[in-house]
């Protein structure tokens, strides 16, 4: 690659600039050839395709290293979510159940009460009403 660029930065600073007006296509094929047959663009044609090659190279290397690391990612988001999920679900296990089972006990017994006592004294007692 660095030879390239000295390559490059010698033709672009060597370049000569001769306009001429081709109406012959002799003439246009000469121009061609002139072309064709500098030492810049026969070593560019050379190392055009050594310069894919390696950048082709890097991107597969590339590839390979993000895949990796998306990979490594998901296995840790999917452990830390399981964990947090178990937390999660104990903690509601321990704090929201215990309440939930209070209240549950709590009504249980406030029905006991109100099936337990006849209707008519209910009616004529005030604090059972309230």
């Amino acid at each position: 690659m660095t030879e390239y660029l000295n390559r490059l930065n010698e033709f672009v600073g060597n370049t000569e600039f001769s306009y001429s007006y081709v109406d012959d296509p002799d003439q246009l094929s000469e121009v061609l050839e002139k072309i064709l047959n500098h030492p810049f663009i026969k070593f560019h044609n050379n190392i055009v395709h050594d310069i894919a090659g390696h950048t082709y190279r890097y991107i597969e290397k590339a590839h390979v290293f993000l895949i990796d690391k998306v990979n490594k990612m998901l296995r840790i988001a999917f452990i830390i979510h399981t964990i947090i999920s178990i937390i999660i679900v104990s903690l509601f296990m321990i704090y929201i159940t215990r309440q939930i089972k209070q209240q549950l006990y709590l009504m249980d017994v406030l029905m006991n009460i109100i099936f337990s006592v006849p209707l008519p004294v209910y009616r004529s007692s005030t604090k059972l009403q309230t």
